[in-house]
């Protein structure tokens, strides 16, 4: 998935595509509900930046298909789109 004029990487494994979304969803930066979701990705990353965005556009392939691989860091990222969702529609 390619966010275009992002520069989010295009080659997000289909079950990770959420990730773009909520990277460049600016609720972040008022809602720490993804915050450990991001450090887990990458922890001196996010404590460097506290960027979701940054932390998705320093990922190496490698880290990607590891993510890919881990059913609980799955189970969190749908949680948290989720719940994003459900916000979303109260809102409306």
């Amino acid at each position: 998935m390619e966010l275009r004029g992002t520069g989010l990487r295009a080659n997000l494994p289909s079950d990770l595509e959420p990730l773009a979304d909520l990277a460049m969803d600016l609720r972040w930066t008022w809602s720490h509900a993804g915050d450990e979701l991001w450090k887990s990705i990458d922890r001196e990353s996010w404590e460097r930046t506290e960027n979701p965005f940054v932390v998705l556009q320093g990922l190496g392939e490698e880290r990607l298909q590891e993510l890919d691989r881990n059913v609980a860091f799955k189970a969190r990222l749908h949680s948290l789109v989720a719940a994003r969702a459900d916000y979303t529609a109260r809102q409306t």
